[in-house]
Protein backbone atom coordinates (compact mmCIF):
# COMPACT_ATOMS: atom_id res chain seq x y z
CA UNK A 1 0.00 0.00 0.00
CA UNK A 2 0.99 3.39 -0.72
CA UNK A 3 0.84 5.92 1.97
CA UNK A 4 1.30 9.13 1.38
CA UNK A 5 3.07 11.51 4.65
CA UNK A 6 1.68 15.16 5.54
CA UNK A 7 3.92 17.66 7.17
CA UNK A 8 1.54 16.99 10.34
CA UNK A 9 2.67 13.55 10.27
CA UNK A 10 6.10 14.18 9.99
CA UNK A 11 6.17 16.79 12.80
CA UNK A 12 4.19 14.38 14.91
CA UNK A 13 6.91 11.75 14.50
CA UNK A 14 9.51 14.87 15.08
CA UNK A 15 8.43 16.40 17.95
CA UNK A 16 7.67 13.99 21.20
CA UNK A 17 5.63 16.47 23.17
CA UNK A 18 3.17 16.77 19.72
CA UNK A 19 -0.17 15.21 21.03
CA UNK A 20 -0.71 13.05 18.06
CA UNK A 21 2.99 11.21 18.86
CA UNK A 22 2.19 8.03 20.11
CA UNK A 23 -0.22 7.85 17.24
CA UNK A 24 1.88 8.70 14.65
CA UNK A 25 4.46 6.52 15.95
CA UNK A 26 2.10 3.57 16.70
CA UNK A 27 0.59 3.74 13.11
CA UNK A 28 4.24 3.48 11.37
CA UNK A 29 4.93 0.24 14.00
CA UNK A 30 1.55 -1.18 12.31
CA UNK A 31 2.58 -1.06 8.78
CA UNK A 32 5.78 -1.34 8.10
CA UNK A 33 5.95 -2.74 4.76
CA UNK A 34 3.93 0.41 3.25
CA UNK A 35 5.68 2.62 0.66
CA UNK A 36 5.59 5.72 1.86
CA UNK A 37 5.74 8.78 0.25
CA UNK A 38 5.64 12.70 0.66
CA UNK A 39 6.92 15.69 -1.30
CA UNK A 40 9.65 18.13 -1.21
CA UNK A 41 6.98 21.18 -0.06
CA UNK A 42 5.93 18.63 2.28
CA UNK A 43 9.70 18.38 3.46
CA UNK A 44 9.96 22.36 2.89
CA UNK A 45 7.02 22.95 5.77
CA UNK A 46 8.73 20.13 8.04
CA UNK A 47 11.56 22.24 7.75
CA UNK A 48 10.72 25.14 8.29
CA UNK A 49 7.90 24.36 10.94
CA UNK A 50 9.84 21.73 13.06
CA UNK A 51 13.11 24.24 13.48
CA UNK A 52 10.86 26.29 15.34
CA UNK A 53 9.23 23.50 17.39
CA UNK A 54 11.88 21.12 18.20
CA UNK A 55 15.24 23.10 16.83
CA UNK A 56 17.03 23.23 13.57
CA UNK A 57 19.68 20.63 13.78
CA UNK A 58 17.05 17.67 14.62
CA UNK A 59 14.71 18.76 12.24
CA UNK A 60 17.81 18.31 9.45
CA UNK A 61 18.41 15.07 10.56
CA UNK A 62 14.99 14.01 10.40
CA UNK A 63 14.37 15.13 7.18
CA UNK A 64 17.93 13.66 5.90
CA UNK A 65 16.96 10.38 7.21
CA UNK A 66 13.62 10.45 5.30
CA UNK A 67 16.20 11.38 2.41
CA UNK A 68 17.98 8.47 2.33
CA UNK A 69 15.27 6.14 3.33
CA UNK A 70 14.87 3.16 0.97
CA UNK A 71 11.21 2.98 1.77
CA UNK A 72 10.28 6.47 1.17
CA UNK A 73 9.76 8.34 -1.90
CA UNK A 74 9.82 11.81 -2.32
CA UNK A 75 8.26 13.47 -5.27
CA UNK A 76 9.29 16.71 -6.69
CA UNK A 77 7.19 19.54 -7.27
CA UNK A 78 7.16 19.97 -11.16
CA UNK A 79 5.45 22.97 -12.96
CA UNK A 80 2.60 21.58 -13.68
CA UNK A 81 2.28 20.46 -10.34
CA UNK A 82 2.35 23.94 -9.14
CA UNK A 83 -0.38 25.26 -11.96
CA UNK A 84 -2.70 22.77 -10.88
CA UNK A 85 -1.89 23.08 -7.36
CA UNK A 86 -3.31 26.87 -7.97
CA UNK A 87 -6.06 26.23 -9.63
CA UNK A 88 -6.85 24.01 -6.40
CA UNK A 89 -6.55 26.95 -3.87
CA UNK A 90 -9.04 28.61 -5.84
CA UNK A 91 -11.43 25.50 -6.37
CA UNK A 92 -11.27 24.58 -2.39
CA UNK A 93 -10.96 28.40 -0.60
CA UNK A 94 -14.42 27.38 1.24
CA UNK A 95 -11.94 24.44 2.68
CA UNK A 96 -9.05 26.29 4.49
CA UNK A 97 -6.23 24.24 2.81
CA UNK A 98 -2.69 25.69 2.11
CA UNK A 99 -1.13 25.96 -0.92
CA UNK A 100 0.99 23.34 0.00
CA UNK A 101 -2.31 20.99 0.95
CA UNK A 102 -2.97 21.43 -2.93
CA UNK A 103 0.05 20.36 -3.79
CA UNK A 104 -0.21 17.25 -2.02
CA UNK A 105 -3.47 16.75 -3.27
CA UNK A 106 -2.33 17.26 -7.09
CA UNK A 107 0.87 14.78 -6.33
CA UNK A 108 -1.44 11.84 -4.62
CA UNK A 109 -4.56 12.13 -7.29
CA UNK A 110 -1.78 12.16 -10.08
CA UNK A 111 0.14 8.96 -8.44
CA UNK A 112 -3.42 7.06 -6.96
CA UNK A 113 -2.68 7.26 -4.24
CA UNK A 114 -5.97 7.39 -1.76
CA UNK A 115 -4.37 7.59 1.54
CA UNK A 116 -2.65 9.71 3.69
CA UNK A 117 -1.50 9.72 6.89
CA UNK A 118 -1.95 13.04 8.52
CA UNK A 119 -3.80 14.56 11.51
CA UNK A 120 -5.42 17.20 9.27
CA UNK A 121 -9.14 15.62 8.56
CA UNK A 122 -9.70 18.36 5.67
CA UNK A 123 -8.53 15.29 2.91
CA UNK A 124 -10.99 13.36 3.98
CA UNK A 125 -13.80 15.65 2.94
CA UNK A 126 -11.98 15.61 -0.52
CA UNK A 127 -12.48 11.68 -0.83
CA UNK A 128 -9.41 10.57 0.63
CA UNK A 129 -8.76 7.49 3.07
CA UNK A 130 -7.04 9.74 6.45
CA UNK A 131 -4.85 7.71 8.90
CA UNK A 132 -4.53 7.00 11.71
Amino acid sequence: MKLFVDSAAHLALLCEEDRHHGAAVGLLRRIPSSELVTSRFILSEVLARGARLQGATETVEYVRGILSRPSYTVLPMLPEILDAAMDGLVKYEDQGLSFVDCTSIVVMRSSRIRTIFTFDRAFRKLGFVVVP
